[in-house]
């Protein structure tokens, strides 16, 4: 009997303790997930437990705890410079320093997850970027740099507190797996085959008599087609490269051959010239259709394979591919600090 009642109590006493332990967690991740960035104990709850901040697929988390490290290198980074010659004092702990170290942390977490998503699309396609490789990277970082290693280390010890072997993990092989997947995209001529298939069709429909600005609306893309295809006017050292010298030999209200140009293909009428001095500015009004570039093809692949986002702060924002603020008054404050570096004042982001 008196053995029984020990199981009985020793039983109790392990449930109790599973019950409290469930509790703390539930709290402890209450906390980490709605209390505000800025708040003490949220902030160091975030900073210790790895709570899930990002899902992407069903392997890959960006944590509470990952991200906090990060920004705690991007406050030093920032509480280590001197703004005071541009007017400017760093002080997160002011409601407009939160706000902008909250900007910042945004950036951070966009760059998290799309060196996430370059790193799953990167395997997908085989690429592998050895050890070597990534030291390599290192040593052309600092020869860009211009610095021994040790002085480079230094700096970023005292800037970021990153070791060297920081440096390569968070900066350098990102980069790499970044450059070769848009290299092996570059190589695939898929992508600008279709653009070249749409601008030849629109070629082939002025030659049978469809007019100009008809073929604009049929075929034409980006901001041009809502204005009939009009550019303005240019001095030709202002046009792309590949576009200077067959857009000087056409002649007036004639449509020109088919261009390619570094980002699709051009089919441009020059509506009329005019003399500024020694020089000559040319209307044109064009077709163009877009070359779908890597930067093109990421955005698809991000905005096709959305991430579950768990936070009071943050939403995906479908429309444009990245993480975004929840709160109107944070969208706000992000559009005044965009308008600011507009202006040519250094907003700190």
């Amino acid at each position: 009997m008196v053995k029984f009642e020990k199981k009985i109590t020793l039983k109790t006493g392990v449930i109790a303790l599973a019950g409290l332990a469930a509790f703390l967690v539930v709290v402890t991740c209450l906390i980490g997930y709605f209390f505000p960035a800025g708040n003490r104990l949220g902030d160091t709850v975030r900073g210790v437990m790895p709570l899930p901040l990002v899902i992407d697929g069903y392997s890959d988390l960006i944590t509470t705890k990952k991200l906090t490290e990060n920004i705690r290198s991007v406050r030093r980074f920032y509480e280590n410079q001197d703004f005071s010659r541009y007017g400017l004092r760093v002080d997160f702990s002011t409601e407009d320093g939160k706000k902008r170290l909250l900007v910042r942390e945004k950036d951070v977490l966009n760059k998290m997850h799309e060196d996430i998503v370059i790193m799953k699309l990167a395997h997908e396609q085989g690429i592998v970027v050895t050890r070597e490789a990534a030291h390599d990277g290192v040593r052309r970082k600092l020869e860009e740099y211009g610095g021994t290693e040790e002085n480079v280390e230094s700096s970023l010890q005292r800037l970021y507190g990153w070791t060297m072997r920081d440096f390569e993990e968070k900066v350098v092989l990102p980069d790499l797996y970044k450059e070769r997947l848009i290299e092996k995209y570059d190589k695939n001529t898929e992508y600008k085959a279709q653009a070249e298939k749409r601008i030849q069709e629109a070629s082939k429909a002025l030659g049978s008599g469809v007019s100009f600005d008809e073929a604009v609306m049929r075929y034409s893309e980006g901001r041009t087609k809502s204005e009939g295809g009009e550019l303005g006017w240019f001095l030709l050292k202002n046009l792309s490269k590949a576009l200077q010298a067959p857009v000087a030999k056409q002649k007036v209200g004639v449509a020109g051959d088919v261009l390619e140009s570094e980002i699709g293909f051009h089919i441009i009428i020059v509506e009329e010239t005019r003399q500024e001095g020694s020089q000559t500015l040319y209307r044109l009004k064009q077709i163009f259709v877009k070359k779908k570039t890597a930067a093109d093809w990421l955005v698809e692949r991000m905005r096709a394979s959305p991430p579950i986002v768990l936070s009071r702060e943050y939403i995906w924002d479908t429309e444009n591919a990245q993480i975004g603020f929840r709160r109107e008054e944070m969208k706000q404050f992000e559009r005044k600090l965009l308008e600011e570096t507009r202006d040519g004042l250094p907003a700190i982001q």
